[in-house]
Parts: structure tokens; C-alpha cells; sequence
């Protein structure tokens, strides 16, 4: 009994390690728990059958159950990712369990020897499992909340990115355009936006399949994201329909940022052919007292009017701003 509750209590500990791993999307080492339940299986076996000793008993297992949580109390304290504050009270548990473990090692080993049969009977020991197990049921009623966070936290990225390139979908990028908007309009700072929509892209779909046109899909969300600064927003509208939102960009450099993305558009293979995507752009930038919704109408018909004007072209809304820019 005594070296099956020795290794159960570290098995539960390393499983809530690998949990917490997994939870996280993180690599799973399974060397230092199982590592450390191999050396508590050690200690137990020896310290009862081979050489019976309570004291090293204690301290071993102590030593190892205090391993597993601080490891526990750093993923969750220190390395978690994520919202929620669930992890902070995981972490606090994880803690608890450290001193009580370092507690129990210093009482084994500054305290009598004591037979095995009356372990059950040391107070040291009956406190020690007695808390032992009140923060265990604690801990599985923080990974529940963990889950909940995680869960939660994925339905908002889910609602705010598009399932395919996952860049920002559309109702992310209107709540930061709106933001941006009010931003600039309160500090009197520029803003500007550019429409993308990728030519003939019915066509690549009906050639070449739909699974080279989602290809091309992400190939754009790539290059024109590495095409952008860190600040600015590239969101999917849509179909082959992007955009992208420029703080602190005035006409002149928003209209070379829009040649950027049509330049580097126009360098994307399909399907191994030699066939290049081209990319109609409408830019337009913030008027006074306009709103984000009129701005992006703005862009968007500046967009179409380079699809007439013979596509793979930028036209800008404002094209006057621009010319008295430069």
C-alpha cells in the first residue's frame, strides 16, 4: 500500500504536467516525469522491502513530488500562454504543494525514525495528505477552468480570423478600423486603407482546382503581411478580396504601399504553371469627420475602378491629396 500511494500521487502529479503540456500546444518531454516516478518507485520499493527506513521514505518521495511541482508551478506561473487567470491559481497551488513537500522532507529527516506501521499514525503525515489531497481536488477544478479559458480563447480567435489564411476576417477588421478611425480623427493623425482584390481569380479556381486557388489565397496573405509593417492590419474580406489598414500613413506612402502589395502579388506562381496572379488596389485616405465604414466604401470603389481601368493597377481615391503630397 504504501509504495502504490507513493507512485500513484506521483503519477497524478506528472499527469497534470502533461496535461498542462498538452492543454498548451506544447512539445510533450516525457523524460523528467517518468524519470521521476522511476526514482520514486525506487525509493519506495527500497526504503520498505529492501531496507525499511521511513525517514528516507519520506524525504524521497518528498524530494520528488517537490521536483515535479515547481516544474508545475513554473509552466504556470512563468512559460503559460494565454488569457484567464486560472493559470495564476494553478500556479499558487503548485507552490503550496512545494512547501508542504519541503516541509515533509524536513520533518523526516530532523524528526525520530518511526516504524512503517505507524506512519498512519504521525500527525506530520496525516496533515501532509490530508492538504495532499484537498489541493489535488483544487488543482482538478483549475484545470477545468484552464480548459474553459483555452476554450473560450479559441472561440474569439475563431470569430475574428478567417479559417483559411487565418489572417483577421472582416469583423476584426472593422472593430480596429473603427478604433483606428476615432484614433485619428482625436489626434488628427493619418490613416489609410487599401482594397486588394486578386484578378481573374474565378478563372485559377475553374484551371487549375480549388485547392491551387486556396494555395494562392495563402501565398497572398503571406507575402503581403511580410510586405507590411508590424502596425498595420492585413485582414480577408473575403473570396480573393484583402485589405490592408495603414496608421500613421499618409496619401503619398499609402499609395507605395499599395504598389508594394501589387508588385509583390505579381510575383506569385499558380499551381507550378507559369501563370502569375495580378492584383487590382484601391487606396483612400482619412477625410475629416469620416468614418471607418466610408473609408473602406472609398477604397473599395477606388478598387473597382482599376479593375476597369485594365487591372494589375493601383487607383486612389483621393488621387488630388496625393499629387499635392508628393
Amino acid at each position: 500500500m504504501i509504495i502504490a500511494g507513493n507512485v500513484l500521487a506521483l503519477g497524478g502529479f506528472s499527469s497534470n504536467l502533461l496535461a498542462l503540456w498538452t492543454l498548451q500546444g506544447k512539445p510533450i518531454r516525457w523524460g523528467p516525469p517518468a524519470l521521476i516516478v522511476v526514482a520514486t518507485t525506487f525509493f519506495a520499493c527500497w526504503f520498505t522491502l529492501a531496507d525499511p527506513n521511513t525517514a528516507g521514505l519520506r524525504a524521497g518521495t518528498s524530494a520528488a513530488a517537490f521536483a515535479l511541482s515547481a516544474m508545475l508551478a513554473r509552466e504556470m506561473l512563468f512559460q503559460f500562454k494565454g488569457g484567464g487567470r486560472a493559470h495564476m491559481l494553478g500556479g499558487g497551488l503548485a507552490v503550496l504543494i512545494c512547501l508542504i513537500t519541503l516541509a515533509r522532507a524536513v520533518s523526516a529527516l530532523r524528526g525520530d525514525p518511526l516504524a512503517l506501521g505507524a506512519l498512519a499514525l504521525d500527525w506530520d503525515e496525516r496533515v501532509f495528505f490530508v492538504v495532499s489531497y484537498i489541493v489535488a481536488t483544487m488543482s482538478a477544478l483549475n484545470f477545468a477552468m484552464l480548459s474553459n479559458d483555452a476554450f473560450n480563447g479559441e472561440l474569439r480567435r475563431m470569430a475574428s480570423s478567417d479559417p483559411l489564411t487565418g489572417l483577421p476576417n472582416r469583423r476584426c477588421l472593422v472593430e480596429r478600423g473603427a478604433d483606428e478611425a476615432r484614433r485619428a480623427r482625436r489626434y488628427r493623425r493619418p490613416l489609410a486603407v487599401a482594397v486588394i482584390d486578386l484578378d481573374h481569380f474565378k478563372a485559377v479556381n475553374d484551371a487549375f482546382g480549388h485547392a491551387a486557388g486556396d494555395e494562392a489565397l495563402l501565398e497572398t496573405a503571406r507575402v503581403c503581411r511580410t510586405a507590411l509593417r508590424d502596425v498595420d492590419l492585413f485582414a480577408r474580406l473575403g473570396g480573393e478580396e484583402f485589405v490592408a489598414l495603414l496608421p500613421e500613413t499618409g496619401p503619398a506612402e499609402a499609395l507605395a504601399a499599395a504598389e508594394r502589395l501589387r508588385a509583390a502579388i505579381a510575383l506569385i506562381g499558380v499551381a507550378a504553371s507559369d501563370r502569375r496572379l495580378t492584383a487590382s488596389v484601391g487606396v483612400a485616405c482619412l477625410q475629416d469627420g469620416e468614418s471607418f465604414d466610408f473609408l473602406l466604401a472609398r477604397a473599395d470603389e477606388a478598387m473597382y475602378r482599376a479593375k476597369k481601368a485594365g487591372r494589375n493597377r493601383v487607383c486612389v481615391a483621393d488621387a488630388e491629396r496625393v499629387a499635392a503630397d508628393q
